[in-house]
């Protein structure tokens, strides 16, 4: 059966796997500006919370209600954003379960901003995804699916405890292939396998190979994947905040706030969202406002870049690898 284009008549279709809003501790009101922030309790570790059978995908319902029938080429030219700024903390935001649904997936790639993309290499329109995100200029990874501690489906060619080296290879080789391009990998779902040491230094050291940096999205509260990975010689980071675990515009603006209060405090933020209807209004209208108060939007692969800058490191003291107190 041949492959469907990206402007096909019929979206695809998300899997009917219900996100579970789990508890955080975002509590935060705003006074205007970004430093007028109180927060009530500990985010960070609030957010820490086991997830395994959340996957960010919107149920087959709400698609069908929202999502509109027929859609228009993306087009393939580079926006050009001019030069960024240095000087402001850096927000890297990642948008997860790209290809999953059609609609909502093209609608992000409209936002004004550099955006990293987390492509699912097991949806059908994947290639199309990572062609289109980066000709409009933003970082893609590969959103790699992996056994879950609950009864949540990763979707096909999972990567799960017990697989063998050479089948964790041909996984990385065919989602490379799928998300042509992609400068490093994230885990989708993955809390049961990002705590499973010998599958995580299997999976890092076949990644070796292909040249890509790892984020560990921290589904589990006690992931081990990043420091398996920079053990492994794997360029690696952490999430540091989930945008939607609540579906609802209130809880998704005040971590909006948070993930400003948190880029004041550190520097940077790495701040993961996915594909929804609310999420994107609430990103599209807070992204201008946060550029205008001096954050810049920058791709992931170029932090991590810049955080091992020689340079950096002499001025800061601190060893390239992980530095910053992540686990």
């Amino acid at each position: 059966m041949p492959r469907r284009a990206i402007n096909s008549a019929m979206p695809i279709l998300a899997g009917s796997i219900a996100a579970m809003a789990f508890a955080m501790g975002a509590i935060a009101h705003d006074a205007g500006y970004r430093r007028g922030l109180t927060l009530a309790v500990n985010v960070v570790e609030a957010e820490r919370v086991e997830a395994e059978t959340f996957t960010g995908l919107p149920t087959r319902e709400s698609f069908e209600r929202e999502a509109p029938s027929r859609y228009t080429q993306i087009p393939e030219p580079p926006r050009d954003r001019g030069p960024a700024s240095v000087s402001g903390p850096a927000i890297i935001l990642v948008i997860d379960d790209i290809g999953a649904d059609e609609a909502l997936s093209m609608r992000a790639l409209d936002l004004p901003a550099e955006i990293n993309f987390a492509i699912l290499p097991n949806t059908e329109l994947a290639p199309e995804f990572a062609v289109a995100a980066r000709g409009r200029g933003h970082e893609t990874l590969i959103h790699l699916p992996m056994q879950p501690a609950g009864e949540g489906d990763p979707g096909p060619n999972a990567l799960a405890a017990g697989q063998s080296a050479d089948t964790v290879r041909d996984t990385l080789q065919w989602a490379m292939a799928q998300v042509p391009g992609a400068r490093g990998f994230n885990n989708h779902m993955g809390s049961a396998l990002t705590l499973d040491e010998a599958a995580m230094t299997t999976l890092f050291s076949e990644a070796r190979a292909f040249d890509l940096y790892f984020l560990d999205s921290v589904t589990a509260p006690r992931s081990i994947a990043a420091r398996i990975a920079n053990n492994n010689g794997i360029e690696a980071a952490s999430r540091d905040i989930f945008i939607d675990h609540i579906n609802n515009i209130e809880a998704i603006e005040a971590q909006l706030r948070v993930i400003e209060y948190q880029a004041d405090q550190d520097g940077h933020v790495i701040a993961i969202g996915h594909p929804r209807e609310l999420t994107l209004d609430a990103l599209a209208a807070w992204i201008p406002e946060a550029e205008a108060r001096g954050y810049r939007f920058v791709a992931l692969g170029d932090w991590l870049d810049s955080r091992n800058d020689p340079v950096r490191l002499a001025a800061s003291g601190e060893a390239p690898g992980f530095p910053g107190g992540s686990d």
